[in-house]
């Protein structure tokens, strides 16, 4: 249906039409005014209630004329990019914001991640979540650098372990030395067929000693992940 049925004419009615019209005429008028109101408004033919005249839809022609702001003042519109009309703002100081691109909301810049649960990009994303994989999100003054390792090792220095100067003492006791009665400064060495080998036992000794060992090792596989969720990233084209 055109809109209005009947279309608007300022000279109608003529001065020179038939009076017993006039009647036609004002209906006509309401008829258009409605018929126009309802394009986004809310307005019956007749009765009357609270939502008379509100707005069920705003319908925003493609325009080509908004060049300037105006003060305090800001202006909403709608305008081709790339064949597709795009929801545009411009302020009074004559900034033009775009709103929407693609069919979604214009709110991010080229570059920008955005992190979701869903593995399909949306018009104006790509989805970037392999070149990233199996990495964790660090903050630094230079964005997207990389770095860092799954595995690690562990090297520890070539070393001493010096023991303090001590003594040991040994009882003087049969039971101890071997024999039927501790014989002063003998020690009894070895047995062979029942006859003793003796020998001089010296009351205090000194030494040192070292061990001379070293020696790698290997803790085996582990993993250092905390509890995680997995996402998928997606950047701003």
């Amino acid at each position: 249906m055109t809109i209005p049925t009947t279309a608007l004419d300022e000279t109608s009615p003529a001065g020179s039409d038939n009076i017993s019209q006039g009647d036609n005429r004002i209906r006509e008028f309401k008829t258009q005014m409605r018929e126009i109101g309802e394009v986004d408004h809310k307005h019956e033919s007749s009765g009357q209630d609270a939502d008379m005249g509100k707005h069920k839809k705003v319908t925003l022609l493609n325009s080509t004329t908004v060049s300037a702001g105006i003060a305090d003042q800001g202006i909403l519109y709608v305008k081709d990019v790339s064949g597709k009309a795009e929801l545009f703002y411009m302020d009074e100081d004559d900034n033009e914001i775009q709103l929407t691109n693609g069919g979604v909301l214009n709110y991010a810049v080229t570059g920008d991640w955005q992190i979701s649960s869903v593995t399909t990009a949306r018009n104006g994303w790509t989805n970037v979540t392999a070149t990233y994989a199996d990495k964790f999100m660090r903050f630094d003054a230079t964005p997207l650098g990389t770095g860092g390792a799954d595995a690690h090792t562990h090297t520890g220095p070539s070393h001493t372990h010096t023991g303090p100067s001590h003594t040991h003492t040994v009882p003087a006791n049969s039971a101890v030395w071997g024999t039927t009665t501790a014989t002063a400064g003998k020690l009894t060495t070895g047995q062979d067929g029942g006859n003793s080998a003796s020998t001089a036992a010296a009351t205090s000794a000194s030494g040192t000693g070292n061990t001379g060992a070293s020696g790698t090792g290997n803790t085996g596989s582990s993993s250092n992940v905390p509890a995680y969720i997995e996402v998928a990233v997606f950047q701003k084209d």
